[in-house]
């Protein structure tokens, strides 16, 4: 796997745990396993990838991971007020509940 591939899907992976993390008090413990697990799930791709640990590209790496963490909490501040939409913790989830139909009573 190419290293630019994997920051790709660094930054993709984050957006559901940064999305959670969104949802959590700071400093929690579920706050520091929204974020950690994605780590453990950076690490395995890049095992699994053949990537290795070169020390230049970590800074990319990181990069993306803050990037992807940060923009999924900014997807969950927007739905929340753009569609008034009581968020869960659950990208998928909320995305699920707007694609369905507006019910008129």
């Amino acid at each position: 796997m190419n290293w630019y591939y994997l920051t790709a899907i660094i930054f993709l992976l984050n957006i559901p745990f940064g999305y959670w993390r969104a949802k959590t008090k700071k400093l929690s413990v579920e706050w520091f396993v929204a974020i950690h697990t994605a780590v453990i799930l950076v690490v395995i791709l890049r095992i699994w990838g053949g990537v290795g640990f070169d020390w230049l590209k970590l800074p990319v790496y990181m990069l993306f991971f803050f990037l992807g963490q940060a923009v999924g909490v900014h997807i969950n501040k927007w739905v929340k007020k753009h569609t008034g939409l009581d968020t869960t913790k659950f990208i998928f989830l909320d995305l699920y509940h707007l694609a369905q139909p507006v019910k008129n009573h």
